[in-house]
Order: C-alpha cells, then sequence, then structure tokens
C-alpha cells in the first residue's frame, strides 16, 4: 500500500482478525478508517474491514450457535446468502468453509475453501482460518501444504507459527525452524505479532530437553502475548510445575480469542 496510515490500519484489523478480538477499540477505528478512506480499487482491504466489523453479531456467533447443534440450517443460509451478495470476498467463503468443516460436511468444507484460498491466497487471516479447517478435518498435511505453498513461512510470524504449530502436532518436520528463529528477533513485527511463533520455539526448546532456554522465550512470549501464547505459557508451566509468569494477571490483561478457546475445550 502507498499510503502508510491504511497500512497500519489493515495491520490492526488483521491481527485483530486472527485473533478473534472483535471488541479491540484501535481496530473497530482502524476498520472505520479504511472504509472512508482506503481507494475503491482496494476492494480486499474494504472487504476485511466490512468484515471486522460485521463479526461480533455474525459468523462468529454462529459458528458458536453450530457448536451448540442449534440452528445450523439457518447459518448455512445465511452464508450462502453473504457469498451469493459477495462472490468475490475470500472472508465470507471462509466463514462457511469452517462452518461445514465444523458440522462434518467436509467435501464442501474443502470446496468452499479452495475457492477461498483462490480468492486470498496471500491473506495471513484466510491461510490461518484454512490451516485451522483442514485440522478440524484431521488433514494435517493439507493444512501444512497451504501454508507452504504461500511463500510466507519465512516471512510472516503470524503464519511461521501456524505451520510449526500444526508440524509440532502432527510429528512433522518443520522446513521453517531455522528461519523463524530469525523472526522472533525481527523488531520489524510487534511482540505481540510474535509471541506465538516465540512461544512455539519455546515449546520446542522444552520438548527438545532444553527446558532453560525453553522458559526464557516462553517469557519473552508473555511480554505481550496473544490469547493462544498465553494458553501456551500456561500449559508449560502445568507441565513443568513451575511457575513462568504471573498467569492471573496476564489473563486480565488478554482479550479472549475464540480460535484459543476451541483449542483449549477440544472443539
Amino acid at each position: 500500500l502507498d499510503n502508510p496510515s491504511i497500512a497500519t490500519a489493515v495491520e490492526f484489523v488483521a491481527e485483530a482478525l486472527i485473533v478473534k478480538d472483535f471488541e479491540s477499540s484501535e481496530a473497530i477505528e482502524a476498520a472505520k478508517y479504511i472504509i472512508s478512506k482506503a481507494p475503491s480499487s482496494s476492494l480486499l482491504i474494504r472487504q476485511l474491514a466490512h468484515h471486522f466489523l460485521e463479526q461480533p453479531s455474525s459468523s462468529i456467533n454462529k459458528l458458536k450457535l453450530v457448536m451448540e447443534e442449534k440452528n445450523s440450517g439457518e447459518s448455512i443460509a445465511s452464508l450462502k446468502k453473504s457469498v451469493r451478495l459477495h462472490p468475490l470476498n475470500p472472508l465470507a467463503w471462509s466463514d462457511m468453509a469452517l462452518l461445514y468443516a465444523t458440522l462434518g460436511q467436509f467435501d464442501k468444507a474443502r470446496l468452499t475453501m479452495k475457492i477461498a484460498l483462490s480468492l486470498g491466497k496471500n491473506n495471513r487471516f484466510i491461510l490461518r482460518s484454512a490451516a485451522r479447517c483442514f485440522m478440524h478435518m484431521d488433514e494435517p498435511d493439507r493444512a501444512v501444504k497451504v501454508l507452504h505453498r504461500s511463500g510466507l513461512c519465512e516471512s510472516d510470524p503470524w503464519i511461521a507459527s501456524a505451520e510449526i504449530s500444526i508440524s509440532e502436532s502432527a510429528s512433522l518436520k518443520s522446513k521453517y525452524i531455522s528461519k523463524a528463529k530469525g523472526l522472533v528477533q525481527d523488531e520489524n513485527f510487534t511482540y505481540y505479532s510474535r509471541s506465538e511463533l516465540i512461544a512455539g520455539l519455546g515449546t520446542i526448546e522444552i520438548k527438545n530437553g532444553s527446558v532453560r532456554r525453553g522458559k526464557k522465550l516462553i517469557r519473552k512470549a508473555l511480554y505481550d502475548p496473544t490469547e493462544n501464547a498465553l494458553a501456551q505459557g500456561e500449559w508449560i508451566a502445568k507441565q513443568l510445575q513451575t511457575e513462568i509468569a504471573d498467569m492471573t494477571q496476564l489473563e486480565a490483561k488478554v482479550p479472549a480469542s475464540f480460535e484459543a478457546q476451541r483449542a483449549n475445550s477440544g472443539l
């Protein structure tokens, strides 16, 4: 983007979408700024902003309802209407794919996520949603392949953290550990943006026997953590039976992430 203010606003909105922080005043303000200032030619950027502002009362609540096995038909109908109205919006297709996956309709989930990826193949929110969708369908190889094909594993801490996390959980060998070690030192990214990647590397160090080095990384991840990074830190503290940081204080500061809540509840 040529306009640095728009670029900054997009970062705020994209990060809030990834961690499902729909109450972030900064992200809400950024989304409104994008809608009012972004050129009409920047279609995906404007769609991203609209999608974020619609979230508290739309897709996220629909997914929660489906998980409670209520109103699934109504949710599908609503999302179908959304993609009919906005057929080139990858975010709408991604929401539908996640909903299908949650309902166990895996063929439809794969098809709709394929469309989402074709429309937003370099969008970190779409990529992480796709990876989460394929993991829900117990297809870690496909989840990792999507992230690899993006070409962002070496340069984007959000994508690198997803790739490493999936690879570790599925006993696949990540090719990006060494690159990730460089990314976590890159101060062009905020601590918040790097927190999940730092936590992932810390966990790997601990699993490999380097407990002291791993704990140091976990503490660094908790400097300004996402909910997922905080959950990782809590899990490590329980495994090691030691206090790594004041988790109670951190929990009060970190906004709840639906992504993390689902992971922790086994959904």
